[in-house]
């Protein structure tokens, strides 16, 4: 009965794997505790303790520091909005939308370089409302798709590749390299285009993480969009208008 108890949350009494134990020593789900947080409670239900916790599954701050700092150094962002009927979570296709990004996303493709990946509300796997952060993902492949009336499209498949766990799971860990989902309609498809050399983000087996391999610069992910020096422009500077006693 013990040891039963200790697997119960005290707030749902439903037994939980994933329980917190907050400073007073009472056990709570995960899920209850983000509710209460939410509602703009600060002390706990059975005693009336500090919500703050003992232990917790998330990684310690520096290490999620440092996560931070390896999305800020991605250079390539896609969404996904409620047109992308394709996500699964750890993996999706995204279908380009316009040529410059088609350029970078292949780039990104060849060089095996990370794209930092934001849901918005209504799509499949995205949040309820807003928008939400889901991490890095890395292009394996993509190819050409014709259209019904003759028009061709772009279609990438990304898979998840981060240090920190999905928001969608209980995990602690992050990701590891997986095996590649069986797309249909790569059947029919001549010219695929994968990672080619060194991955500019990959996975290292000694250190268990994925690690930036090779740094790509802008020109190498996105050629089509550096601009000249000699073209650029120069602000003027504004005009001071006199006061007048309209002013005063």
């Amino acid at each position: 009965m013990a040891a039963e108890s200790d697997n119960r949350c005290l707030i749902c009494e439903q037994f939980s794997q994933a329980l917190v134990t907050i400073t007073c020593g009472h056990n709570c789900c995960r899920e209850c505790f983000k509710k209460r947080i939410n509602k703009g409670h600060s002390t706990c239900a059975i005693c009336c303790a500090n919500l703050r916790l003992q232990n917790s599954s998330r990684p310690p701050m520096d290490e999620r520091d440092k996560h931070r700092r390896d999305r800020k150094r991605c250079l390539l962002r896609v969404g996904l909005d409620r047109q992308c009927n394709e996500d699964h979570g750890d993996w999706f296709i995204y279908t380009g939308k316009y040529d410059s990004q088609n350029e970078a996303l292949r780039a990104g493709c060849e060089t095996g370089y990370p794209v930092l990946v934001t849901r918005f509300s209504g799509s499949r796997c995205g949040p309820k409302r807003g928008f939400r952060c889901d991490g890095l993902y890395k292009i394996m492949k993509c190819w050409m798709k014709s259209g019904i009336q003759g028009s061709a499209a772009w279609r990438y498949l990304f898979v998840r590749c981060d240090n920190e766990p999905a928001n969608w799971t209980r995990s602690k860990y992050g990701d590891s390299p997986r095996p590649l989902p069986t797309i249909d309609e790569l059947k029919d498809v001549v010219d695929v285009i994968e990672s080619k050399g060194p991955s500019s983000w990959d996975y290292d087996e000694e250190k268990g993480c994925w690690l930036w391999k090779v740094q790509a610069t802008q020109e190498q992910i996105n050629p089509y969009d550096v601009k000249d020096n000699t073209k650029k422009r120069v602000a003027q500077p504004r005009m001071k208008r006199k006061l007048t006693s309209d002013d005063i």
